[in-house]
């Protein structure tokens, strides 16, 4: 149960309060927001969160909120996860960082449970979608367990997208994108596609010409659902207008032949 502090309190509805040399009065002056109001924002301020635990999160006046969202992907394990935290000191007294000019490498240049993920949840799909054929799983489990999977599957593609699960000049690059299109088997997305669009959109963020995500901004929920039907479409659509043409029509073409399948 939500604690009671937060009950029926949306995190982008909170008023605040701001004067002087406050943490709010110096992010209006002197922080660009993406995907935010300006106007209002200048007006209403920032919600300033300072700390996390799990999945609850603290702003700077002590409330707490359920951060659904999971700063947008980040902390899909909760935050202040103290294995994590374990695990971020550890490698941090061995090795904090170390370049990849003129052919060095290190360990952590492959991200081996980002990897690991993209084969759990591409056989897990593939498995429950057998059994759901084969009369072996109700429709009603199967449904709501792969897309589940699906969801989980975004995970590696979004860091083979930004060529994060190998580095680029380690040895075995080649498993980033082999990462990338196993994992993007339960989205039935061409991967190759998506890493050209994706990119496009961090490039262009917010530009209504050439940010592929940015018929998404909307107030109404509904709009927003209504609109993320045809999101794959355009991305489709941006994809054979920035890369090569006939590279992304065997992407869609192979794709396609899969769903059919």
């Amino acid at each position: 149960c939500a604690p009671s502090q937060f009950r029926g309190t949306g995190m982008n509805d909170v008023s605040r309060s701001f004067r002087g040399n406050s943490n709010a009065s110096r992010d209006i002056a002197h922080h660009l927001h993406p995907y935010t109001n300006f106007k209002k924002h200048e007006q209403t301020g920032p919600l300033t969160i300072v700390r996390g635990r799990g999945v609850y999160v603290m702003d700077d006046d002590g409330k707490e909120y359920i951060e659904g969202m999971a700063g947008l992907w980040s902390a899909a394990l909760g935050f202040s996860n103290e294995r994590l935290a374990t695990v971020a000191y550890e490698q941090m007294k061995q090795l904090p960082f170390y370049h990849a000019f003129n052919q060095r490498s290190h360990e952590p240049a492959i991200a081996w449970p980002t990897i690991l993920l993209a084969i759990v949840v591409s056989l897990g799909y593939a498995l429950v979608a057998y059994l759901a054929a084969s009369g072996q799983m109700s429709l009603w489990l199967a449904f709501p367990v792969n897309v589940i999977l699906a969801y989980a599957a975004y995970t590696p593609v979004h860091e083979a997208c930004h060529r994060n699960a190998v580095d680029a000049k380690h040895r075995h690059a080649w498993l980033n994108d082999a990462t990338g299109v196993l994992a993007g088997f339960p989205l039935f997305g061409p991967f190759h596609l998506h890493q050209l669009t994706h990119l496009a959109h961090h490039a262009h963020t917010n530009d209504p010409e050439k940010d592929p995500d940015h018929m998404m901004a909307s107030q109404s929920v509904m709009s927003m659902l209504g609109r993320s039907v045809l999101l794959p479409f355009v991305h489709i659509h941006f994809g054979l207008q920035i890369g090569s043409h006939s590279r992304a029509m065997a992407c869609v073409a192979c794709c396609w032949a899969l769903f059919n399948f």
